[in-house]
C-alpha cells in the first residue's frame, strides 16, 4: 500500500498481513531511533569521522528500506560508497539530499502512525 510519496508500506503490509498494530509498532520503532541516527551520520560526515559514518549508514539504510523509503535508501547507499573513499566533496551534496528526503520520510511516517489509529 502506498501511503505517501516518500514511503511505500507494501513490504510491511505483506509481511504482517496488513496487521496495523504490528505495522504501527515497526513505524514507531523507526521514528524512535532513525532520526537521531540520521543526524549522527550527518554529524560524522561533517567531522570527517568516516568509520563511524559507514557504521551508521549500514544501520539506517535497512530502516529506510523497511518503511519503503527507497529514494532515501538509495541516497544512503551512495553515501556509503563514497565514504569508503572518504570523498567529502561528493558526500556533502548527498548529505544535503539525505537531510531533506529523510525529513520528509519522518513526517510521512509520523502521519501514517497518527492515521493508523483512526
Amino acid at each position: 500500500m502506498k501511503t505517501n510519496s516518500s514511503i511505500d508500506l507494501s513490504y510491511l503490509e505483506e509481511t504482517f498481513d496488513g496487521n496495523r498494530d504490528i505495522i504501527t509498532v515497526v513505524l514507531q520503532s523507526f521514528i524512535k531511533s532513525t532520526p537521531q541516527l540520521t543526524k549522527k551520520l550527518i554529524d560524522c560526515i561533517a567531522s570527517n569521522s568516516w568509520e563511524n559514518a559507514k557504521a551508521i549508514a549500514h544501520t539506517i539504510i535497512s530502516s529506510f528500506i523497511t518503511v519503503g523509503a527507497k529514494n532515501t535508501g538509495d541516497v544512503i547507499s551512495k553515501i556509503l560508497a563514497e565514504t569508503s573513499d572518504e570523498n567529502k566533496c561528493v558526500v556533502e551534496p548527498l548529505i544535503k539530499r539525505l537531510a531533506a528526503s529523510s525529513e520528509q520520510v519522518f513526517i510521512e511516517v509520523n502521519s501514517t502512525i497518527d492515521n493508523y489509529g483512526e
